[in-house]
Order: structure tokens, then C-alpha cells, then sequence
């Protein structure tokens, strides 16, 4: 990672995920999710439960604890799980009524990590309350910010940029002893624990391990080779190819171009200006986060030193006909089969993805 990124633990902001398959959305009707939480007083919980929970709901589908399995061994299809690290609990999505009970079956008294699970629906209203309270809260935050757009996503993608290079090393090598404390920290309460301990968790920090010093990268700027850019509609009200200026999640759904960003690479920027001019001629709309209705969704752009670039167009099929679909990838492939491109695309694929439809790549 250069100097310009900030060094996180968190996937960049900037980059809104791009998923191969979208989750199918179920009817509303049946549409419910359940809360797996710990029973702390069946089982004492561990020092720290929060990441024995991640572990055990993260964990790989081969794992188990004694005889029951993990998520990824329950046989159900078209789960997706919610849980954040800190979290001792998780929201589970299923895709139907029948699901939710045979998933519900499944985890109810379920061990995970010396934890017994207890399952039960979530209070969607209050939770809506939650998502809408801060929401608000970051509006309000927005009205007074003095940024202008430009500064708040530089700000958002490249939290370090205004620090000099130097200062922006030792914060990332700051971080990186923090990381390696709680390391340590935790390798030493599993060797208490383990039939064997290990030897070396027990000597001191700087004795146990040794963190190197970063090495400066020799390049600053422009050095990003895959960006996962977010199609939406900008400040004022036009369609746009570039990254959302803060997290969805917060209610903020405005996307920014990547023209002035100090990370991407030109290549990129040129080739979302191109798909940009593209959606802006289209007759389709962009797709909106918030009713999941429109076309236009994102685009990855991997670029190389060697001149080699790869293009995916993500859109959502789901109000097009089969027709309208084949007339959008043809517009896509013409889009950047240009004679007046000045950038050369080795690899172009389009991604058909939707809430209702599993996505297929062409």
C-alpha cells in the first residue's frame, strides 16, 4: 500500500464492494431475520467474546466446535450473515419463511467457541430507527462541513493525504505495533490454553518478534491498480462514475469523480470518464440504493504497467428485456472499442446483477 492510503483494518471507503452474486431479496412478506446471541449464563464466555463469535461465524465451512457446525456447514443456501467485530451477536437474511425456521433450528443452542447460541427475530422497526437516527445525524454533520465536495472524498479515500510522506510512514508504522500487541496478546491467552503452550508468546514483545520498518514506496501517486468505482448521480443531480462520498450505510448515496483523486491511476480516471459520457447518452437511469430500481450500477477497472486493462461493467437486468440487455452490452462493448480511446482494454466483461435475478457475468 503507498503513502496515500490510510493504513486500516477496514476496506477502503472508496470502494464500495462489488459482489459476483447479489443476494436474492425475498418477498416482503416473508422476509424476517434472526439474531443469534450468546447465552453468557449457560457458558461463561471467554476473555474476549467479541472475536471468538467472528471466528466462529467467519470461520472456514471445514472447522467445527464438537458436533456442531458452523455456519458455512449448515446446508442452507442464500444466507448472508451481518456481524461486525465487535459485535456479540449477528443478523442473519434468509431468502424465505421455511429457511429462516430450518436455520433457526439448526443454530438454536448451537455451540460456538464454548458459547451457547440463542436465536430470535430482530425488532425491525427499531432497528430502522437506529439506521434513520444516524443518518440524520450525519446530514446534520454535512450541512456544516465547509469541505467542498472534491476535499470531503480526498478526505474520505486518502485520509492521510495532507500529511507529509514521513508522518504518514509512522502512522502506519504505529499501527502496525498495535497490531502486532493485540497479536501477542491474544497468541498468549490461546497458549494457556493449548496442551502444548508456545515457547515464544511468553517472552516479551521486542524478544518475540521483530517489526521491520516500512520501506518508502518509490511511487506516491497514481499507483492504485484496481479501483471498484460506484455509478450514481453526484451532487447535482447528474449521473456520475466515481466513488460515493461517504458510507451508505450513513444515508450517503452522492458519487464524486475520481478526476482529482491523488491514488488512482489516469488510465482509470480516463476510462470512467469514457463509461461516464456512456450512462450520461443512456437511456437507462442509474441504479438507486435506496429503492433498488435503475440499471447503472459500478464498474472494476484493473490497469497495468504493460498497457493490459480489464473492464467490468456491473448493471442491474431486472426492468430490461432480453433484447434491451443485448442492445446494452453491445453499447457497452462499443463504448470502449473507440478509435478516439486512448487506453487499451485487453479484457471486457459486463455483470447482469440484481436484487431479484443472481448475477451473470458475459
Amino acid at each position: 500500500m503507498s503513502s496515500s492510503d490510510a493504513a486500516t483494518n477496514k476496506r477502503p471507503l472508496d470502494e464500495e464492494p462489488m459482489p459476483l452474486a447479489e443476494p436474492i431479496d425475498c418477498d416482503a412478506s416473508v422476509q424476517k431475520k434472526a439474531k443469534a446471541t450468546v447465552d453468557e449464563e449457560a457458558v461463561p464466555a471467554p476473555a474476549d467474546t467479541a472475536s471468538a463469535n467472528t471466528s466462529a461465524l467467519e470461520a472456514s465451512p471445514e472447522v467445527k466446535e464438537g458436533e456442531q457446525p458452523y455456519i458455512g456447514k449448515l446446508g442452507l443456501e442464500d444466507v448472508r450473515v451481518n456481524k461486525a467485530p465487535k459485535w456479540d451477536y449477528a443478523y442473519i437474511t434468509l431468502k424465505d419463511a421455511a429457511t429462516m425456521e430450518a436455520c433457526r433450528s439448526k443454530l438454536e443452542g448451537a455451540v460456538m467457541k464454548s458459547n451457547t447460541l440463542h436465536v430470535g427475530d430482530v425488532d425491525t422497526e427499531a432497528r430502522d430507527k437506529t439506521f434513520e437516527r444516524r443518518r440524520d445525524q450525519r446530514r446534520a454533520e454535512e450541512e456544516n462541513d465547509t469541505r467542498t465536495p472534491a476535499e470531503r472524498l480526498a478526505d474520505q479515500v486518502t485520509p492521510l493525504h495532507k500529511l507529509p510522506y514521513e508522518k504518514q510512514l509512522e502512522n502506519k508504522q504505529g499501527q502496525l505495533r498495535s497490531v502486532m500487541f493485540k497479536f501477542h496478546k491474544e497468541m498468549k491467552r490461546i497458549s494457556a490454553n493449548a496442551s502444548a503452550p508456545l515457547a515464544w508468546v511468553d517472552q516479551s514483545g521486542k524478544d518475540a518478534y521483530e517489526i521491520a520498518e516500512i520501506i518508502p514506496s518509490p511511487v506516491q501517486q497514481e499507483y492504485r491498480t484496481k479501483c471498484e468505482f460506484t455509478i450514481g448521480k453526484n451532487p447535482e443531480g447528474e449521473p456520475t462514475v466515481g466513488f460515493l462520498l461517504g458510507l451508505f450505510k450513513d444515508g450517503q448515496v452522492s458519487v464524486l469523480n475520481a478526476n482529482d483523486c491523488l491514488h488512482v491511476h489516469p488510465v482509470a480516471k480516463k476510462i470512467a470518464e469514457r463509461l461516464q459520457e456512456s450512462v450520461r447518452a443512456s437511456q437507462h437511469p442509474v441504479y438507486d440504493r435506496v429503492s433498488k430500481q435503475g440499471v447503472w450500477r459500478g464498474m472494476l477497472v484493473k490497469t497495468q504497467e504493460t498497457g493490459e486493462n480489464l473492464v467490468l461493467v456491473q448493471f442491474n437486468p431486472a426492468s430490461l428485456s432480453d433484447e434491451e440487455v443485448a442492445a446494452l452490452k453491445q453499447a457497452i462493448l462499443d463504448t470502449f472499442s473507440r478509435e478516439d480511446n486512448d487506453f487499451k482494454i485487453t479484457t471486457l466483461m459486463v455483470q447482469a446483477s440484481s436484487e431479484e435475478k443472481k448475477s451473470k457475468n458475459a
